[in-house]
């Protein structure tokens, strides 16, 4: 971000509910923007590009980060967070993240392996403090910044091989969808 309590972060994307890492879909094949439906107006701003990125996964396409690439969002922080526009954006944010649920909750069932590795990422994170360093641009193990770690982590689509896999590679934290996973027919229903 450019400005907002992100400016000092590398980057951000958040892990959904159904741990799909959130992806700004800067670069994304008009035949799969199609193919997916588009983006969902219901969602608008907040929540236009975690609904997108869902779909575009879910439907048998892998996502990925670029590392070399980036967008820069000039969002629209109110610089007082007691103001009422800060409280009508967090506000909206509530109504897309609870939105997103209701579409694709149904889709977080299982996840074993998943869970362990957020277990497990959230003992190690309290066990050095890890949150301090979080937004830190510095490589910690293996290359990778922290939040490449959260991202790996706590994501139910993302290979802890990731590291390795895409060590020579200009893109990393490969979001895939196994077909098990995949619903057998995707079909996202408006919402009301």
């Amino acid at each position: 971000d450019k400005q907002g309590p992100f400016v000092s972060a590398p980057y951000i994307g958040g892990v959904s509910v159904i741990g799909v890492l959130n992806v700004n879909q800067g670069v994304l094949r008009t035949s799969v923007l199609k193919q997916v439906g588009g983006f969902c107006e219901v969602f608008r701003d907040y929540g236009i590009d975690p609904d997108l990125t869902t779909k575009v996964l879910l439907s048998g396409h892998d996502i990925v980060y670029t590392k070399k690439i980036a967008i820069h969002h000039y969002r629209n922080w109110s610089s007082d967070p007691n103001s009422p526009e800060y409280a009508q954006m967090m506000e909206r944010q509530k109504q897309y993240k609870a939105l997103y649920a209701e579409r694709y909750s149904k889709y977080a069932k299982g996840g074993w392996f998943w869970q362990l590795k957020k277990y497990l990422w959230a003992l190690f994170r309290k066990g050095i403090g890890f949150d301090q360093h979080y937004n830190s641009d510095q490589p910690i193990f293996w290359n990778l910044i922290p939040r490449d770690w959260h991202n790996i982590m706590t994501s139910r689509y993302i290979s802890i091989t990731d590291p390795i896999t895409t060590q020579r590679k200009s893109y990393h934290l490969i979001q895939h969808c196994p077909g098990y996973l995949r619903p057998k027919s995707f079909e996202v229903e408006p919402l009301s």
